[in-house]
C-alpha cells in the first residue's frame, strides 16, 4: 500500500513537471480550462506506470 501511495505522489510530481515542460499536447476537450486539467491528469496517469515499476524495483 505504501508503494502505491509513494508512486502516486511521485507520479503527480513527474506528471506536473512533464506538463510544464511539454504543455497541452492533447486536445481532450474544447474548453481551454478543462483541457488543461485533463492533460495534467493524463500526464500523471502516464507517469504512474514507470514510477510504480521503479518504486517496486528499488523497494527492499
Amino acid at each position: 500500500m505504501a508503494a502505491v501511495l509513494m508512486s502516486l505522489v511521485l507520479a503527480v510530481v513527474a506528471g506536473g513537471m512533464g506538463w510544464l515542460m511539454l504543455g497541452n499536447r492533447f486536445e481532450l476537450d474544447t474548453d481551454a480550462r478543462q483541457n488543461e486539467i485533463l492533460n495534467l491528469g493524463l500526464y500523471v496517469a502516464i507517469a504512474f506506470v514507470p514510477v510504480f515499476i521503479a518504486v517496486l524495483i528499488w523497494s527492499p
